[in-house]
């Protein structure tokens, strides 16, 4: 029979010259000649080749994953024995952990923190630069390298991982403490001053504690008596204020969990059935064991420190167990993450709230400190003054109130109640409604018990604040966040209300209206004490662009005239930015400054008693005037 494969090969080459049924006929012709053609030998040994072959890609691909798997089963375990104290098993575990995948991020930084417990800063700095080289915007990374840079005595190189840090998120407060402490190892004390009061700006309790990221190895930050540290400022609550002892448990975090088991105790962590650190911690939760939640929790973010759902929930742990400094921690990296998240910045007031409470008093303020001038503060609107108003709400219309009462069995039953526009409680047991505008919860639970003494036995009634309505504000200018917010403690630090708004580029002055005095107050955002200044129901406040603001100088100064102000100006650099004094010996200077009503009042000092120490040199604001005696 003759060879069909010639006719094939013309029948291609020719087939424009044909017709389609043509071609269709050349093709059906010549099928089955060539099906007859196959050798059946070759097919088999064409098959055994393509199944031995599948096999050995899938033995490699096996392997491969084998390899992912070990790796992620010694991350999780240096994890956990790092988590347990075991630091020489879980620098060991992280070490194969990398060994086995030198992509894991995550593994370089946690072997970092082991080594920085055990004192090995040059391991930790090598291991925390193996994770920037990773993830170059690791911030967590970056403050950590800094840190043990500078136990190794590199400050140069442990500022510029601070300044990093710093530029990449600036609303972290620990990157700028720990810059402070290194440019005052540095000499550089006005740059350290700043950096300071940026932290304390951010997290005020950083003046009575400061941060300690490696407890077990580095030594406690040396003392800062002199070093013009502002004093802590006051935090905000805004949670809700239910009584303790009423109160409901921590809300357990969105994501769902588990359902594949009903037992309590702890799944064994083998790589193929083991229930993830989140998922036993959300389960932890729910079942009110809350330090083996916080286990949990904590593994979880060593594992993923992107998991801004498992730091929210490590905070609701923290809180649930009162560790507020620990709660706050974990709120600002969930925020961090997930800055959209406003239930976020909630918990994250309130943990803040009770920071403040359980905080120790702050150091003495230093004489540079006392000396400059108190923010004036708006009047309160309500009636009554309150000796702390972050500390308290007063209800007021369109309040939700959540109403709770003993029933016979013991349990309390639970209803909400919104306050009328008239500010009454429409409690329905009562024959008429029952005013509560102006007071707090605490009082209305007290008169509402009161009231129902005859028929519930009132104590033992509590009342909350389920929904927050009364206390609006109104924030415009240079933010994100435009519009009414709303207040849930009678004052909120005016620092409080600039961050949850989210001051844009440019932004560096904030004006409040107050509604009870009709006052308007410009504050500085860089003047970390004027910023405690409280916003209360029914403020405005507008951001904007910084002002040109001045100082004047004159006297014996050699270029007299007005100066440039910016916050935390002294008396020694406004002098020489005039050029300097052009007396001999000791010269005297007058500062005065103008008060809120008009009137002056002036302060002597005598330069070179500042010079050598003797006296703190000033903090001068803006307008004041200054002159050298002849």
């Amino acid at each position: 029979m003759q060879d069909p494969r010639p006719v094939i090969a013309h029948t291609r080459r020719s087939a424009p010259a044909h017709s389609r049924a043509a071609v269709r006929a050349d093709a059906a012709r010549f099928t089955f000649p060539l099906h007859i053609r196959f050798d059946p030998r070759g097919v088999v040994c064409l098959m055994k080749k393509l199944v031995l072959l599948a096999l050995v890609v899938c033995a490699v691909a096996s392997e491969a994953g084998a390899v992912q798997v070990s790796a992620v089963v010694y991350a999780r375990d240096g994890a956990r024995f790092a988590l347990e104290g075991r630091l020489s098993e879980a620098a060991s575990a992280f070490e194969q952990a990398v060994a086995l995948d030198p992509s894991n991020g995550n593994a370089f930084y946690a072997l970092g923190n082991v080594y920085a417990e055990m004192g090995r800063w040059a391991d930790a700095v090598n291991a925390y630069y193996q994770a920037l080289s990773l993830n170059k915007e690791d911030v967590e990374a970056l403050n950590n390298l800094g840190v043990a840079l500078r136990m190794r005595g590199q400050n140069v190189q442990a500022a510029a991982a601070f300044q990093r840090a710093i530029k990449i998120y600036p609303k972290w407060a620990e990157p700028y403490y720990h810059l402070g402490e290194t440019r005052r190892a540095l000499g550089e004390e006005d740059e350290a001053r700043e950096a300071f009061e940026r932290a304390l700006k951010l997290r005020p309790d950083y003046a009575a504690r400061p941060p300690q990221p490696f407890a077990k190895a580095a030594p406690a930050p040396p003392a800062r008596g002199g070093g013009g540290v502002l004093q802590a400022m006051k935090a905000v609550g805004v949670g809700d204020n239910l009584p303790e002892k009423v109160a409901a448990a921590p809300e357990p975090p969105t994501r769902p969990a588990p359902t594949s088991s009903s037992n309590d105790a702890r799944p064994a962590a083998s790589p193929d059935n083991a229930e993830s650190p989140y998922d036993l911690g959300v389960r932890e939760a729910r079942a009110g064991r809350n330090r083996e939640a916080v286990a949990a929790f904590r593994e979880a973010v060593a594992l993923d420190r992107n998991n801004a759902a498992a730091y929210r929930a490590l905070g609701d742990a923290y809180a649930a167990l009162e560790n507020w400094g620990e709660s706050v921690n974990a709120y600002e990296q969930a925020a961090r993450l997930a800055p959209g998240d406003a239930e976020t910045y909630q918990r994250l007031g309130r943990a803040y709230a009770r920071l403040r409470e359980t905080t120790p008093a702050a150091p003495t303020e230093t004489a540079t400190s006392a000396a400059r001038p108190k923010p004036v503060e708006p009047a309160p609107g309500g009636a009554s003054e309150d000796p702390d108003p972050t500390a308290v709400y007063r209800v007021g219309p369109g309040d939700v109130l959540d109403v709770r009462l003993p029933s016979a069995s013991g349990a309390r039953r639970s209803a909400t109640y919104e306050v009328t526009p008239s500010g009454l409680l429409d409690y329905p047991a009562l024959k008429e409604p029952l005013a509560v505008a102006g007071l707090t919860p605490e009082e209305v639970g007290a008169r509402l018990g009161s009231a129902l003494s005859l028929r519930a036995a009132g104590a033992g009634v509590a009342v909350g604040v389920s929904e927050y309505r009364s206390h609006a504000i109104i924030v415009g200018g240079m933010v994100k966040e435009v519009g009414t917010k709303i207040l849930q403690r009678e004052g909120v630090p005016l620092y409080v209300i600039v961050a949850y708004a989210q001051p844009l580029p440019g932004a560096g002055q904030a004006v409040v209206v107050s509604r009870a005095t009709g006052r308007e107050t410009a504050v500085d955002l860089t003047d970390a004490e004027a910023m405690k200044t409280l916003v209360r129901q029914g403020d405005v406040v507008t951001l904007r662009a910084l002002p040109k603001q001045f100082v004047y100088v004159a006297g014996a100064v050699r270029e007299p005239g007005q100066r440039d102000f910016h916050a935390g100006l002294t008396l020694t650099q406004a002098l020489l930015a005039a050029g300097g004094v052009t007396t001999r010996g000791g010269a005297v200077v007058n500062v005065t400054r103008q008060a809120a009503d008009g009137t002056l009042s002036t302060a002597r000092y005598v330069l070179a008693e500042i010079k050598s120490g003797q006296t703190p040199d000033p903090v001068l604001r803006a307008g004041d005037r200054v002159e050298v005696l002849r």
